[in-house]
């Protein structure tokens, strides 16, 4: 897990700073993620891109926040 920088991320529910969190399986396989949350409380996620396994098909899923109440 590393905090690689800042980033401004447009998702359904409006613009964000946020920070850039990958997240990295220690024994090299795949499933890498990469987290992006926002830099100002609440310190929601925003979005969220994930590495599905070959047993899933592979390919890329990806989350959005759609709105904030």
């Amino acid at each position: 897990l590393k905090v690689a920088g800042k980033e401004t991320i447009a998702v359904p529910a409006g613009s964000f700073d946020t920070y850039k969190v990958e997240v990295t399986p220690l024994d090299g396989s795949s499933g890498a993620q990469t987290i992006y949350v926002n830099i100002d409380k609440p310190y929601n996620m925003i979005q969220l891109e994930a590495e599905l396994p070959p047993m899933m098909g592979g390919g890329t899923m990806t989350v959005e926040l759609k709105s904030v109440e």
